[in-house]
C-alpha cells in the first residue's frame, strides 16, 4: 500500500508516533508515501493523572504510567514529541496528514476534576482539532452509531486523505475550537446517506 491510515486511541497514538519516527525509512523502502494519523484523545504530551500515579507506577514497575507522565518531567515523551514534529516537517521522508479529537468531560464526574487527556496534550500536531461534545476518555472511542460526531469526522478525514473527491459534499463538518461552549454541528446534503454507503463500500475493511 502506498498510503496507510492509523486510527489511534489514547496510548495507541504514542505507539504509532514512535513507530513512524523509528521506521520511516523502512516504510519508504516498502513504497509507503503517505500516512494518515487519526488521533483520538491521545496524550501527546502526557497526562497529569499519570503524574499523580508516579509513585504507584514505580512500586508496580508500570511502564505505561511512566510513559504517560507529562512531558515537562518526561524526557522520553518530550524527545518523541520533538522527533515527531521534525518528521512532520520532512515530507521527503513521509507525507503525514492528521486529525486530532479531544475529549470533553472527566471520565469520573464528581471525582476527577479534569479530563484524562487535556486539550493542550491532545492537540499538538495538526490544524483544527475537534472536541467531541459530551465525550470522556472512554466514550470518545465508542461512537454510538454512524451519525456520531467522531464517526462522521473519521469519514471526512479518510475521504479527504484518500482523495475520494468524486463523493463531493458527502460530509461537511464544522470544526470546534477548544472552547467548551462551542457546539459541534454537521452540515449534510440531501443525498448524504447514499454517498456515505458508497464511501463505506469503497473503504470496506476500515469499518469492520
Amino acid at each position: 500500500q502506498q498510503q496507510i491510515v492509523f486510527i489511534c486511541h489514547s496510548m495507541g497514538g504514542i505507539v504509532i508516533r514512535k513507530f513512524l519516527v523509528d521506521y520511516w525509512a523502512d516504510l519508504q523502502e516498502l513504497q509507503v508515501k503517505k500516512i494518515g494519523l487519526f488521533l483520538v484523545a491521545s496524550p501527546s504530551l502526557g497526562s497529569d493523572y499519570a503524574n499523580l500515579l508516579k509513585l504507584l507506577s514505580q512500586i508496580l514497575e508500570n511502564s505505561q504510567a511512566k510513559a504517560l507522565q507529562l512531558s515537562l518531567t518526561n524526557d522520553w515523551l518530550n524527545d518523541l514529541h520533538n522527533a515527531f514534529k521534525r518528521l512532520i516537517n520532512r515530507p521527503d521522508r513521509l507525507e503525514i496528514h492528521g486529525k486530532e479529537l479531544i475529549e470533553d468531560k472527566p471520565i469520573l464526574k464528581g471525582i476527577l476534576k479534569k479530563t484524562i487527556v487535556e486539550p493542550f496534550s491532545a492537540a499538538q500536531y495538526f490544524v483544527n482539532p475537534y472536541k467531541v461534545q459530551s465525550s470522556d476518555h472512554s466514550s470518545i472511542a465508542k461512537p454510538k452509531d454512524k451519525d456520531a460526531d467522531q464517526h462522521q469526522v473519521l469519514l471526512t478525514f479518510i475521504r479527504k486523505f484518500t482523495g475520494s473527491d468524486r463523493l463531493s459534499n458527502t460530509i461537511a463538518t464544522s470544526v470546534n475550537t477548544l472552547s467548551p461552549t462551542t457546539e459541534s454541528s454537521a452540515i449534510t446534503t440531501s443525498n448524504e446517506n447514499v454517498e456515505l454507503e458508497q464511501l463505506r463500500a469503497e473503504l470496506g475493511s476500515v469499518y469492520k
